[in-house]
């Protein structure tokens, strides 16, 4: 029948042919509308396959009381078995990382697939194959020649590299523990040839619309002038950034809710052109499907920095990434000069003593205090004071009894980061051992979390890692008010 219409088309004028088009146009739909559906059942298929492996996986080791290493053992040899059956790209992974609810997962990963739809080459059967081989580990990230390596002072966490017309970011502690580096290209220059399997993302400037899951990261985007480039966020009533609390109320930034799985088919919906994902929370798990939605997703793993510096100079990664680099390594410089000029002038000062200061409060008979090489200690330090557990090593909290606390600190001066009561007698309320301590008797305790925006949001934990500069201030004027006679506080308030 098409044959025929094929070579007969010549006895048709273009007015008659032409009354075609509106029957094309319905063809035309049905067969998009299918190529969708097929991708889209096919990659939420595959997700409840992935979870269901783990899960029965799980539920037999449960069953049975096995220990983890028993675990791993079957999960080798269940890797094997299928690799012979299915071929080696079957990957491990699918048996190691079962996903956390089947029914979430399986609406989300349509979400994405809808995103993902591509259209269809000759069988069914090439997609599954694409599948397949997108299932197995991506290629070993080797070495980029001719590159040339950006300074950076205090941050270890990343590394940024200029090329002909690209910088190549790579981060190298997103999170506490051992793992591979993630590789993110930003590319400048137009017909810039690279592989992009090498990549975990690439970046194409002008970006023009971002997500961001942290609120540390919201200041950065203030400093560089793009905050208007934001357009999702997860609980948007964080935020305490009056810039950005604008563009909130205006309703130019959709809140994603609470919750990373809730949150995904928002954000991709949104089709961002980056999504800054902080390594905190279980954002991780999004990776995967934020790539095969086609979203470069970027990790920011500041919070591993405990240099109090280091951490501000994570704006350096936002500017490489958002075409600001210029811009972020003038503003870092700035602040980098304001703290390194305040701590040299209370080191140099003739002090005539350095008060004792004690931190932290109780949880549920615990006593959670900085370690001695943590970030907040560092503050400290540099702020001319004798802090109680300096010497107790450690970069995240440390857990101690009340007894050792009340030994070692009964007589400190000043006691800093007390919690989030109101005034003193709400803290001594909450528990009476608080009264029996010299600073809180003497009325020297401080805390930071009366700061907040216009919607509760804590200002110290949104604008502290790109200020250090204000903290150390704050804490000289209490520990050396003498030194900044005009200052007032900007994050610390006595509690009265």
């Amino acid at each position: 029948m098409f044959q025929q219409c094929r070579n007969n088309d010549t006895q048709y004028n273009t007015s008659e042919l032409s009354n075609i088009n509106p029957l094309f146009a319905e063809v035309k739909q049905l067969i998009e509308q299918s190529k969708n559906n097929i991708a889209v059942s096919l990659k939420a298929e595959i997700s409840l396959l992935y979870w269901n492996i783990g899960n029965r996986i799980n539920e037999e080791l449960q069953k049975q009381s096995r220990s983890e290493s028993y675990g791993k053992q079957i999960v080798a040899a269940l890797w094997r078995q299928s690799s012979n059956e299915y071929g080696a790209s079957f990957s491990e992974k699918n048996y190691t990382n079962p996903l956390s609810n089947p029914e979430t997962d399986y609406q989300i990963s349509k979400a994405v697939a809808k995103k993902t739809a591509k259209p269809i080459k000759k069988t069914v059967h090439l997609l599954l194959l694409g599948l397949f081989l997108s299932c197995s580990p991506s290629p070993q990230k080797e070495e980029i020649k001719g590159l040339e390596p950006l300074p950076l002072s205090y941050a270890k966490g990343f590394k940024i590299s200029q090329g002909d017309g690209y910088k190549v970011i790579e981060v190298t502690q997103a999170f506490s523990g051992k793992h591979d580096p993630f590789r993110y290209l930003v590319v400048e220059k137009e017909n810039s040839e690279f592989e992009e399997a090498a990549y975990d993302a690439v970046i194409s400037p002008p970006v023009k619309s971002i997500i961001l899951t942290s609120t540390t990261q919201v200041p950065h985007l203030d400093l560089l002038g793009i905050s208007d480039q934001m357009i999702g966020f997860p609980d948007t009533d964080l935020i305490s950034s009056e810039i950005m609390r604008k563009q909130i109320e205006q309703g130019k930034v959709t809140d994603l809710g609470t919750g990373a799985k809730a949150n995904l088919e928002m954000m991709i919906d949104l089709d961002p052109d980056m999504i800054v994902i902080s390594t905190l929370g279980d954002n991780l798990q999004q990776l995967s499907l934020l790539k095969n939605a086609g979203i470069p997703a970027i990790i920011n793993g500041e919070y591993t920095e405990q240099d109090p510096l280091g951490r501000a100079e994570w704006i350096k990664f936002t500017g490489a990434l958002t075409g600001k680099y210029t811009e972020s390594v003038k503003i870092f410089e700035e602040i980098e000069a304001a703290y390194l000029s305040l701590k040299e002038k209370i080191s140099h000062d003739s002090l005539s003593q350095k008060p004792s200061v004690i931190s932290g409060v109780m949880y549920k008979d615990i006593w959670y205090a900085p370690a001695g090489e943590s970030w907040g200690t560092l503050f400290l330090k540099d702020a001319g004071c004798d802090y109680i557990f300096k010497d107790e090593s450690g970069t995240g909290s440390l857990q101690l009894n009340y007894e050792y606390v009340l030994d070692q600190a009964l007589e400190a001066d000043f006691w800093i980061g007390a919690a989030d009561f109101n005034d003193l007698e709400a803290m001594g309320e909450s528990d009476p051992r608080y009264t029996n301590f010299k600073a809180f008797k003497n009325g020297q305790v401080y805390t930071f979390t009366k700061k907040r925006g216009a919607t509760g949001g804590i200002e110290y934990f949104e604008l502290g890692y790109m200020r250090p500069d204000i903290i150390l201030k704050d804490l000289v004027k209490i520990f050396h008010p003498e030194a900044l006679p005009e200052y007032e506080p900007y994050f610390y308030e006595k509690l009265n």
